[in-house]
C-alpha cells in the first residue's frame, strides 16, 4: 500500500530531524556518490538524493547551494582516492620511463574500476561565477608527482619545463583514456592504448633529453 503524500512528508521530516549537520551532509554525499558510480552523473538529481536519504527535496538545497556543489564533493572523494593510489607508486630502483609507465598503469586501472566516478570529474560544468577550480589541490598533487619524476630525469630540466611536460604528458594519456572509455579508439586506428602510451612516454623523454642537450651546447 502506497503511503499518502502527507505521511511521506512527515516521514521525510522525521528523517531530516534525525540527520542533522555533518551527518546529513555526509549522507547526501554518500547517496550522490552511489548514484554517480552506478548510473553516471546524468542520473544525479536533487530528487534522487533526497529520496535515497529519506528527506524532503528542498533539504538538498538547504545543505548544498546547487548540484554542482554536491557533485564537487563526490569528485573530491574520487580525486583523493586516485591521489592516494598514485602516492603508493615507489620509484626506488626504477628509471624514469618505468616510473611514468607505473603512473599510467595506476591511472588506467583506476579508470577501469571507477569509470563513472572518473568521468564525472570532467563532466561537471563549473558555474560561470565560480571563484576557483574545485579540488585544485588534488589536481596539483597529481601533476606534482609527474613534475618530480621529470625533474629528476635530467638535471638540465628546469621547473617550468617540468611543469609544462607534466601537464602535456598527462593530457595525452587522459585523451587516450577518454577515447577508450567512449569506445572511439578504432576511429583513430587503435585497438588498445597501453602500447601507444608507452610509445608516448618514450618519445616524450627522448624529446626532453634532446632539448636539454641542445640547451647545453
Amino acid at each position: 500500500m502506497t503511503a499518502s503524500p502527507e505521511k511521506a512528508a512527515k516521514k521525510a521530516a522525521r528523517q531530516s530531524i534525525r540527520l542533522r549537520g555533518d551527518d546529513l551532509r555526509t549522507a547526501m554525499i554518500d547517496a550522490a556518490e552511489r548514484i554517480i558510480a552506478e548510473e553516471g552523473l546524468k542520473a544525479l538529481t536533487a530528487r534522487r538524493v533526497a529520496a535515497d536519504v529519506g528527506v524532503a527535496i528542498g533539504t538538498t538545497y538547504n545543505v548544498f547551494e546547487n548540484l554542482f556543489a554536491l557533485a564537487a564533493e563526490v569528485n573530491s572523494r574520487t580525486l583523493a582516492v586516485l591521489a592516494s593510489d598514485i602516492a603508493e607508486i615507489n620509484p626506488a630502483g626504477l628509471n624514469t620511463h618505468d616510473v611514468l609507465m607505473a603512473f599510467a598503469e595506476c591511472y588506467m586501472h583506476f579508470v577501469e574500476n571507477n569509470r563513472n566516478r572518473w568521468l564525472a570529474v570532467f563532466e561537471v560544468e563549473m558555474p560561470d561565477m565560480a571563484a576557483s577550480v574545485p579540488n585544485q589541490h588534488f589536481i596539483d598533487q597529481l601533476f606534482g608527482f609527474l613534475e618530480q619524476v621529470i625533474s629528476r630525469h635530467n638535471p638540465a630540466i628546469d621547473a617550468d619545463i617540468a611543469r609544462r611536460s607534466a601537464r602535456g604528458l598527462w593530457a595525452a594519456m587522459h585523451g587516450l583514456l577518454m577515447l577508450s572509455e567512449s569506445n572511439r579508439l578504432k576511429v583513430v586506428g587503435l585497438q588498445t592504448i597501453r602500447p601507444t602510451i608507452e610509445h608516448l612516454v618514450t618519445c616524450h623523454l627522448s624529446g626532453l633529453d634532446a632539448a636539454a642537450a641542445n640547451r647545453g651546447r
